[in-house]
């Protein structure tokens, strides 16, 4: 190297602050060039910045009379006395008159080696001057100009619109061939601010090409990478340079820097810091501005961790002890054991740093701070006041971010606004000073994100409480979010844009989301936080838990207060802990422990504790703020007024005095009366709430709560509608933003004041013309009004402004609700022909929601292919999403796999309706992979294993879900229902009745029950749940599952009346409807549910006439199937069950050619394969069959049923069949085959009246009268004496068996009940009754 090459290292090192390499590599340079003395200069300069000041002097005083360095000597020499420990007051000014004696007269080298002092020692404005006196007499001196870069590179300049630089560097370049060094690296700091990195870094590897022996390119590229946010680069090359050189300081400090801000990896941090340190130690002996450096950094970014503080300050003290009287060395010692929160101690620091410097800023901020953060009477907040005014005079009365921030904590707490906006201009002010700093470790140090978050706690703590409006919760994003945590989120997001993995930024960040009521967002950041740093991090717990009482999920909150305490036992000093687990358990009714938690977290809050101040050792106990020191109180009054009793109404009235005592003129206090209007309620003294809400300012902070209370007071107790809206009329005239507009629009929408509603809403767009949510609002208002045209015509407007584009969605939707399905897929498939951002999570959340509604279309509009593959688009879109969230390890990643969950749980119920049940399962077993305990999805999948026959499958996926959730009402019915389909009845019977033990009102299981209870022979025993269900809820009895159940019971118990009457009431029901639909038709084709005889149908004669009765029954039969007929986008089974039914219906008429028309559409159902409903077709093919006397025809139908196993789903018409094919084999005298038919049946229906009769009539052809009349007995049992033809029966066998007495009894029962049947009457009865006469 020549001697350029080593004055540009020379110059590096010092611009670096790596002093001791800086002297070594002047002092290598004098040995090889020793004719020039100004590596002598530098040498003299790099000892007197390296803290040697005796060194320096020897070796400067000798160069102090010469022509060209003289002027430079002096100066460093008069730097160096200065920064002796005692200071030489006569040889100062002695070099100072010498200074200005020369001045005037000094010579161009003079004059640049002056200016490389004065820019080594930051003082770059003089520096320029001295550069620019130089450049006057050698215009083409590049040394000059590079140093005169250098300087303006320095001093945080916007450079985007110098490009003039750019040109004189490489100038400089290309005219030392490329080897100028300091002229390269000026260049690549130019490139990192105009963030020009790649073209920075091949100017890098061009000078490590140039240069190999030094490890300089290598750190440059390091920077570069971090400069450029590249995280994994940087560290690579910080690796690389270490393995070079296990010492080197700068690849040190950035390794260590990443582990922490990237990640919090403290441990890994923390061993990397004490390498550095030893490391400065041997390279950077005696280097004091460098290792405060380092210290300064780790501890800024370490989320105050104790052990990594604890470590900088043994350093600092380590230091401070070598140089007692350094005053920048005594504050930053003050400074470290503040944020070790030693406040005594840090005081002390900062007082002896004044001692040596009474006007030193810095210790003048770190004494006011103390006294800041300690108890303060009236005479400490004077003198708080006297030295804030003493510091904004330091700062000739120019804003400065820190004595803003100490201003903002000594403000009253009641100019709650002044102190938001200190604190948002002191944040401001902090920030700007970084613009034009490249991101590196000295943007870290001037960023201070500890105290950027200090900023940020003191915001939160001046937020409002979050009040739920009940009905007028609105999101408007960042819109109607308090100017707090607006700040709150530009200091945080700064912070972490930056600083990704800053442990307490992270959680800040949840703490925000909460307060903004983004609850699933903040629960997922805080999961994701204690994923990163374990559960030992109790903040974490303590804040979702009391996220979880927001959401009312008491039991969760409740799990994660106790691994708060299993963590770390002190968490019951801290107020909040008490707060949340006293919510708890007044919600458990536990109200006397409740109150002692609350009062307990008041006596820690250090108010109801007489003289005692409570000074927490962490920062965090801290946060909590005077909101929640008005939750306690609230919650005392409440839960005291709860208990009862006189002494518990007394005490929440002194309590309420004292609230309002203490909270007098605060911004709490408008939430207090909030409350203290709610006690005036609940005594029925409604103008007193009134005149409490009323009396709320409009400058108060609690007003738009204040006025939605008074609102709802006036709408539910005083039934006065014009109060209710002026109440929102004069919010808006206080606050004319659009949130309040909207809050009056949906009040006028309450009160069916749609007209005044819509222009509510366009005044609320008016404001933020280009805010899509607005938007959305107005249009859904047309909607809502019914103003379909005009909602129409707004859409088509509205979606071609910038950012609208999402109402597409919203547009195509009411197409959909209009049934106009091709506009609908025209709007949605033009949207989705554009081209998106395959990197941009808006847009392809967009794709998704877009698709899914196209697929919704399709299958409304009965296209089910179409609508499959369209939902196949969404999952690979999704799929895309998914991925890209993460690659981005981002927060939302849990959203994202629900979401994809769900595509495929969509794509495989269209997969089912295409019989593609296999592919539907693998689809279900997709979605567990990315939600794997996702109860809804686990229940879909055990639905589809079951209807599918895989009952083990079924099983093991509904044991699952009862691991997770041992209560699920879902999984509780699936295990049920596989004992019921396994033909376990009792244990079935066991399993919806434990079920309907606890939840009396779950319709699906008291309907299963019924079933069970039904084919188990036991239909009595379910009156009690149905009694139990009814007097549940005052309403179950008008419920429409509680009807369908009653007339699912009536209809067994064979009160069919009663039974369509209750089906009727439920027939309009979304869930119940169908089914209440299918049995009223059932009920009117055969009212008496009778499996027709095979011989005897058209004994009557075959002109089908019929009762008028009978005539009404088929014509409202007729009526429901036109209710039920599938229009388009019905599911095909409805389609396939209405045609099937309407053949039913055609047969009922017992009209020979319409019962021919049935036989033929029968038959085409028959040819097609896979058909759902075959058991029935086979069914009813064979009734028309037997109507028209072809009963060869009909039992070789009968024949494929014969050969099917029991299933539940086929279960009805299959067992009908049976019955019918065993009709038959006894018509042909089979009776033994007809005999293993009717017990088939009985195995699994122990109601069946006709399988009764059938095995009856068997015993009597068998002349084996005891049996028969055992089997009639049962079959007049089980139709509950509706059918006076068994009655008949059972009476004449039981005469034929001579139980004369039981014959008579049963032909009264059947006389009683029907009159008109006088056949009984002669044939048996009078026999009987002379029988026993005789």
């Amino acid at each position: 190297m020549d001697a350029n090459d080593y004055k540009s290292l020379v110059l590096y090192y010092g611009r670096t602050r790596f002093y001791n390499s800086m002297q070594k590599t002047a002092l290598d340079g004098l040995t090889k060039f020793p004719l020039q003395s100004d590596f002598r200069l530098f040498n003299g300069i790099a000892l007197a910045l390296g803290n040697r000041m005796q060194e320096c002097i020897r070796e400067l005083n000798p160069l102090k009379n010469e022509l060209e360095l003289g002027l430079a000597a002096k100066m460093a020499l008069i730097y160096a006395h200065k920064h002796c420990r005692v200071i030489n007051m006569e040889a100062i000014q002695a070099l100072e008159n010498r200074i200005a004696d020369e001045n005037k007269t000094i010579s161009t080298s003079s004059c640049y080696y002056t200016a490389v002092f004065l820019y080594l020692v930051g003082n770059f404005d003089v520096a320029l001057d001295y550069i620019g006196r130089s450049m006057k007499n050698e215009v083409n001196s590049d040394a000059a100009l590079v140093l005169k870069i250098w300087c303006e590179l320095s001093m945080c300049m916007d450079l985007s619109t110098n490009r003039k630089l750019h040109s004189l560097l490489e100038g400089c370049i290309s005219r030392s061939n490329g080897k100028n060094i300091d002229a390269s690296l000026a260049l690549v700091r130019y490139l990192q601010k105009r963030r020009q990195f790649e073209e920075a870094l091949l100017l890098i590897n061009k000078l490590s090409i140039r240069f190999p022996d030094t490890s300089i390119p290598l750190i440059e590229k390091m920077e570069t990478h971090l400069a450029a946010l590249d995280w994994d680069n940087s560290l690579e090359t910080a690796i690389k340079v270490i393995n070079i050189e296990s010492v080197n300081v700068a690849a040190l400090r950035n390794k260590g820097m990443l582990n922490i801000v990237r990640e919090s990896n403290f441990k890994s941090g923390i061993a990397t810091l004490q390498q550095l340190l030893i490391s400065v130690e041997y390279s950077e002996p005696g280097n004091l501005i460098l290792l405060v450096q380092i210290c300064q950094l780790f501890s800024r970014i370490c989320s105050r961790n104790s052990e990594l503080l604890e470590l900088t300050l043994r350093c600092i003290e380590k230091v401070n002890e070598l140089n007692p009287d350094n005053v920048s060395l005594l504050a930053e010692l003050g400074y470290q054991k503040l944020l070790l929160d030693n406040i005594s101690d840090a005081e002390l620091a900062f007082r002896s740093a004044c001692n040596v410097d009474s006007s030193n800023f810095n210790a003048l901020c770190g004494l006011t701070l103390c006294k800041l953060k300690s108890p303060t009477d009236f005479e400490s907040r004077q003198q708080i006041q006297q030295q804030l005014a003493y510091l904004m005079k330091l700062t000739d009365f120019k804003p400065n971010a820190m004595v803003m921030y100490m201003s903002a904590l000594f403000a009253d707490p009641k100019e709650q606004k002044t102190s938001v906006n200190l604190l948002a201009e002191a944040a401001e002010l902090h920030i700007q000073k970084l613009t034009y700093l490249p991101f590196g470790f000295e943007y870290i140090c001037s960023m201070n994100p500890d105290f950027m978050l200090e900023i940020c706690r003191e915001l939160i703590r001046q937020t409002p409480a979050p009040i739920k409006e009940s009905r007028y919760d609105l999101d408007l994003g960042q819109e109607s979010v308090h100017i707090t945590l607006k700040h709150s989120v530009n200091i945080l997001e700064t912070i972490l844009h930056l600083c990704p993995g800053h442990q307490e930024a992270l959680f800040l960040r949840a703490t925000v989301e909460f307060l903004c009521g983004q609850h699933s967002k903040a629960i997922s950041r805080l999961q994701r936080i204690l994923n990163l740093f374990g559960d030992t991090f109790t903040e974490a717990h303590i804040l979702l838990a009391q996220i979880l009482v927001e959401k009312r999920q008491y039991f969760k909150a409740l799990e994660y207060l106790d691994l708060s305490l299993s963590q770390e036992f002190t968490v019951r000093e801290r107020p909040m802990y008490h707060l949340l687990k006293g919510i708890i358990l007044k919600h458990q009714q536990k109200l006397s422990e409740a109150y002692q938690s609350f009062l307990l977290a008041l006596q820690l809050f250090g108010e109801m504790s007489k003289g005692v101040q409570q000074i927490y050792k962490t920062r965090t106990y801290n946060n909590i703020s005077s909101s929640h020191k008005m939750t306690i109180y609230i919650e005392l009054i409440y839960v005291l007024r709860e208990m009862g009793d006189v002494h518990g109404i007394y005490e929440s009235e002194r309590i309420l005095q004292s609230a309002i005592e203490e909270f007098r003129s605060t911004s709490e206090m408008g939430r207090l009366i909030i409350a203290h209007s709610q006690l005036m309620l609940e005594k029925c003294n409604v103008s007193e709430a009134i005149n409490l809400l009323s009396a709320i300012k409009p400058d108060e902070s609690y007003y738009t709560q204040a006025r939605t209370y008074l609102a709802n007071i006036y709408l539910h107790h005083q039934k006065n509608r014009n109060a209710f809206s002026t109440c929102f009329k004069e919010l808006v005239e206080v606050r004319p933003e659009p949130r309040s507009y909207l809050m009056l629009g949906e009040a006028y929408l309450s009160i069916q004041e749609t007209d005044m509603a819509i222009e509510a809403y366009r005044k609320a767009c008016s404001i933020c013309p280009s805010n899509a949510f607005l938007a959305r609002e107005l249009g859904r208002s047309y909607v809502k009004s019914h103003q379909y045209a005009n909602a129409l015509q707004y859409y088509h407007s509205v979606i071609k402004n910038p950012g609208c584009s999402a109402l597409k969605l919203d547009l195509a939707e009411l197409f959909l609700q209009l049934k106009q399905f091709e506009n609908g897929s025209n709007i949605l498939a033009a949207g989705d022909c554009c081209s998106i951002n395959e990197d941009s999570f808006t847009e392809l959340q967009l794709k998704t929601k877009m698709l899914l509604l196209l697929a919704r279309i399709h299958e409304k509009s009965g296209n089910i292919p179409e609508s499959l593959k369209t939902l196949q688009d969404a999952r690979d879109n999704q799929y895309r999403l998914h991925k890209l969230y993460s690659s981005g390890n981002s927060e939302n990643l849990d959203e994202q796999s629900k979401m994809l969950s769900k595509i495929c749980i969509l794509i495989a119920q269209q997969s089912i309706k295409l019989n593609g049940s296999e592919l539907a399962i693998n689809l279900f077993e997709d979605c567990i992979k990315y939600t794997p305990n996702d109860l809804e999805t686990l229940a879909a999948l055990a639905q589809l294993q079951m209807d599918s026959k895989k009952m083990d499958m079924c099983r093991n996926t509904c044991q699952q879900i009862l691991q997770i959730d041992g209560s699920n009402e879902s999984a509780s019915v699936l295990m049920a229902d596989l004992s019921f389909r396994k033909m376990e009845f009792e244990k079935a019977a066991y399993h919806f009745s434990q079920l309907l033990l606890s939840q009396p009102c779950n319709w699906t299981a008291l309907a299963r029950l019924i079933e069970v209870m039904r084919r188990s022979g036991t239909l009595s025993e379910s009156v009690p749940f149905l009694e139990r269900a009814e007097h549940a809820t005052s309403q179950s009895k008008h419920a429409s599952g509680f009807t369908y159940c009653k007339g699912l019971f009536e209809w067994y118990a064979g009160n069919l009346n009663s039974a369509l009457r209750y089906f009727n009431l439920s027939r309009r029901d979304h869930v119940w409807g169908q089914l209440a639909k299918l049995n009223m038709i059932e009920i009117c084709i055969n009212p008496d549910g009778e499996i027709p005889n095979a011989y005897d149908l058209f004994e009557a004669g075959d002109i089908g006439e019929f009762s008028e009765s009978r005539l009404i029954a088929l014509r409202t039969a007729e009526r429901l199937l036109k209710e039920m007929w599938s229009g388009p986008g019905e599911i095909v089974e409805n389609t396939l069950s209405c045609r099937i039914f309407r053949n039913f219906l055609l047969i009922a008429s017992k009209q020979k050619h319409q019962i021919e028309l049935a036989l033929k559409d029968l038959t085409e159902l028959i040819q097609k394969e896979r058909n759902s409903f075959m058991v029935t077709i086979l069914y009813a093919t064979s009734l028309a069959l037997v109507q028209l006397k072809q009963i060869q025809r009909a039992k070789n139908h009968l024949k494929r049923t014969a050969r099917l196993s029991w299933n539940y789903e086929e279960a009805e018409y299959l067992e009908r069949s049976w019955l019918l094919l065993a009709d038959i084999y006894i018509h042909g005298n089979k009776l033994d085959v007809a005999g293993t038919f009717v017990d088939r049946v009985l195995e699994f229906n122990k109601s069946s009246t006709r399988a009764y009769e059938l095995a009856g009539y068997i015993a009597e052809k068998l002349q084996s009268y005891s049996d028969a009349a055992k089997q009639y007995q049962k079959a007049w049992d089980s139709c509950g004496h509706s059918k006076p033809h068994i009655g008949y029966k059972l009476a004449f066998n039981n005469m034929k068996k001579k139980q004369f007495a039981n014959a008579v009894n049963v032909c009264q029962q059947v006389l009683k009940l029907h009159p008109d049947y006088n056949i009984i009457r002669k044939d048996i009865l009078e026999k009987c009754r002379s029988n026993l006469r005789s």
